[in-house]
This record gives structure tokens, sequence and C-alpha cells, in this order.
């Protein structure tokens, strides 16, 4: 009639059976199964019967093998709070080559510009290929690896900023070689 309390006889006996043949004493033996028990999800309810009865898990034995969570979320938030918005800095110089999205393409692809004036701490104006003049904030800006320099009165238009930051690279062995023949 009582199927489950059956159930649960046989199963208590032979793991008590099983851990007293490991050479421990009785009481301890069932100490260490019905804590396994109660900690363990029932099948039926979802819930460890721990659980059920006192609102909240028991630590045992497999709690640590368990990641330990808090310190990786104290480190995640600490790194949040260092790199809050507004702490990038992203400082640009008027003639650098940065690369920025370019609105007239429906490209994904950044499009290479010039840094032609700072407008604001964090607004710039931008010169394409095209000599196509475009604001843009610092948030869509990245920095360009190759830098193109100039003397700050080069230029007073926007229309020749790119001639005067463009010259062509040269290795120093044709470097090398001008300075030779321009002193013969």
């Amino acid at each position: 009639m009582n199927g489950a309390a059956e159930n649960f006889v046989r199963t208590f006996k032979s793991n008590v059976d099983k851990i007293v043949k490991d050479g421990i004493s009785l009481e301890k033996a069932v100490n260490m199964f019905l804590l396994d028990y109660t900690t363990v999800e029932h099948s039926t309810t979802g819930r460890s019967p721990a659980f059920i009865m006192f609102k909240r898990e028991l630590r045992n034995r497999f709690d640590l093998l368990k990641p330990n969570v808090e310190s990786d979320v104290n480190k995640n938030q600490y790194r949040q709070k260092v790199n809050k918005n507004g702490k990038r800095n992203c400082d640009f110089v008027i003639g650098e080559k940065v690369f920025v999205k370019d609105p007239r393409r429906n490209s994904k692809e950044r499009s290479e510009a010039i840094v032609i004036k700072k407008l604001s701490p964090v607004t710039y104006e931008v010169q394409f290929d095209d000599n196509v003049i475009s604001k843009k904030h610092v948030n869509q800006m990245i920095k360009s690896k190759v830098t193109a320099t100039f003397k700050r009165g080069e230029y007073d238009t926007h229309t020749n900023v790119r001639e005067t930051l463009t010259e062509p690279r040269r290795s120093e062995r044709i470097k090398n070689k001008k300075s030779e023949q321009q002193k013969l």
C-alpha cells in the first residue's frame, strides 16, 4: 500500500550498508545519507527536501566544487565602475588620421578621414577622401595607427587639407639615396 515509504527504506538500507562497508560507523553513515538525501533535488517537486522545509539550500561537501560567484561579481563590478561612460580618453589632434562611419555608404566598414577642427571637447570636424566634411562625436571615431603630421598654420581652407597631409611613403634606403643626390 505504501510503496513510496518502502522504496525509501530499501534505498536507505542499501546506501547505509555501502557506507558502513567502507569502514565508517553506523551513526555517521546514517547522518551522511540523510544529509545527502535532503540536499538532492526531488524528481517530483523539483526542489530538495531541505529547501521545501527551510526555504534555503543546505551547504554540503559538493558546494566546495562550485565556483565562488561572489569574487567574480566583485571583480566585474569594480571593472564596470572603473570603465564607466565618460572615462574613455579620446583626444584627437588636428591632422590625425581616424576611421569613422561614412553615412553616405551602406557599408559597415569605417572610412578613413582626417581631423580638421575641434568643435567641442567631444565633437570634431573630419574630412573624407573626397573632400566631404562631416561632424563626428568621439564615440564614432577610432584612432588610426598611421598618423599624418603637418604644421598648424599650413592650411586655411578645408579643401586642401588632404593634399597637404598625404605624403608618399618612402623607405629609409630611398630617403638616404635622395639625401646623397642632394649633396652632389
